[in-house]
């Protein structure tokens, strides 16, 4: 058959824990044909990178297990592409993992309740500058790839597409929590969820959750189309988005 390679994707504080020296060791061994892709973003949840490893880059993990590694800037599309073909050409042709240091960093708290107060602002103004979308569409009009006017065609169809939150039914179960963002539909079992302008969470019927809604609060939705009841709980409101349990 065809020589193929599988790509695995972790962050910096996955390569803290145990289970993922565990794995390199053993695909190493082995000679597994994986990519592994690391998006160091610096910080482990709320941990710096120099408080969870002494190495100064992940990259330096590698040759402990005996396997190439190099560090590529995460914020340049291309560089990123070069590196991971380099590291799939070495994986198909059975010579075992090669592992790809992408250096970024997270510009967002670790979750939606994250504020990153723990992040020196200045790390975010650095950085902000080297935002890989701006540096992507720069390129792109340097090449004549594209001109400023598809670049914001393109932004205005994203805007227009992120107001919809799709989730597969199949995914959503009772006592599972789902993010409902402002005028988000989510699909269940045939139920549309609507997310309101103020609390982000509606019931089924369509009607918005009532101003008092607070967390911890329930609202009942009514029968749609057969389908039955649907109760959606707040359980917690993150600013621009509110976490809903369906119940």
């Amino acid at each position: 058959g065809e020589a193929g390679a599988t790509y695995v994707f972790f962050s910096d504080g996955a390569t803290s824990r145990g289970d993922w020296h565990e794995g390199v060791n053993l695909a190493s061994v082995m000679k597994l044909p994986l990519v592994l892709i690391c998006n160091n973003n610096m910080y482990a949840y709320s941990t710096p990178l120099e408080k969870q490893m002494a190495c100064a880059n992940v990259a330096d993990r590698g040759p402990a297990y005996g396997i190439p590694a190099e560090i590529v800037d995460g914020n340049d599309v291309f560089a990123v592409r070069d590196a991971v073909e380099r590291a799939r050409q070495h994986a198909c042709a059975g010579k075992g993992p090669y592992l790809v240091e992408c250096k970024t960093f997270r510009m967002t708290g670790h979750a939606a309740h994250d504020g990153a107060h723990y992040v020196p602002k200045h790390l975010f103004e650095e950085w902000g500058k080297k935002d890989p979308i701006s540096r992507l569409e720069a390129r792109m009009r340097e090449r004549g790839w594209a001109d400023q006017r598809a670049i914001e065609q393109l932004h205005a169809e994203v805007l227009r597409e992120g107001k919809t939150l799709r989730v597969d039914p199949e995914e959503v179960r009772a006592g599972e929590t789902v993010l409902v963002r402002p005028g988000a539909r989510i699909p269940l079992d045939g139920v549309v969820l609507e997310g309101s302008s103020w609390v982000d969470t509606a019931a089924v019927t369509g009607e918005p959750v009532p101003r008092e809604a607070a967390p911890g609060s329930q609202v009942l939705g009514g029968t749609v189309n057969g389908l039955g009841l649907l109760s959606v709980r707040v359980v917690r409101e993150y600013g621009e988005s509110t976490a809903a349990r369906i119940l």
